[in-house]
């Protein structure tokens, strides 16, 4: 999807190498190389104790000076302290947040910095997405219900059903 915006390579970390056509052209590359190559890091992780304080002061140190950092998942993954000190020292050229970690009390010199933006956790909020997002609600009850299985279990989660 950003493609059309000129950037000349994609790269990605996860758990697992994904398959070509899930990878849509990215790379794989170790969680390291990502942080040392990416102009910018875009957070798309769940919130679990393998990932609280995943980007702290030791990862900061790693990343490519000037890099941007997106977060669009949960506020607890970022060490708020380290992003302050990274962001006022150059090592962060900038944030986008959409998340904070401990809503609703935020702490506010994060977004009160010159180069952060901050918006509240809303990139769901559509009419369309709220529709889709009911419908697949309706969806895995009706299956919980007729086979006891559900549809969309978080991989972290399993072992809870």
């Amino acid at each position: 999807k950003l493609k059309p915006f000129g950037f000349e390579r994609f790269v990605y970390h996860n758990r697992n190498k994904l398959n070509e056509e899930l990878e849509g052209g990215a790379e794989y590359v170790s969680f390291d190389e990502l942080l040392a190559t990416s102009d910018i890091i875009s957070i798309n992780v769940p919130l679990n104790k393998h990932t609280k304080h995943m980007f702290n002061a030791d990862v900061f140190a790693k990343v490519k000076k000037g890099a941007v950092l997106v977060n669009t998942a949960r506020g607890g993954v970022i060490d708020e302290t380290a992003l302050i000190q990274a962001l006022k020292d150059g090592t962060l050229r900038s944030a986008g947040l959409d998340v904070l970690e401990n809503e609703p009390n935020v702490n506010l010199e994060p977004v009160s910095l010159p180069n952060v933006l901050a918006l509240p956790h809303m990139g769901t909020h559509s009419v369309e997405t709220i529709q889709a997002m009911e419908e697949f609600v309706v969806e895995n009850v009706e299956n919980v219900i007729k086979t006891g299985k559900v549809i969309s279990l978080v991989p972290e989660q399993k072992e809870l059903f």
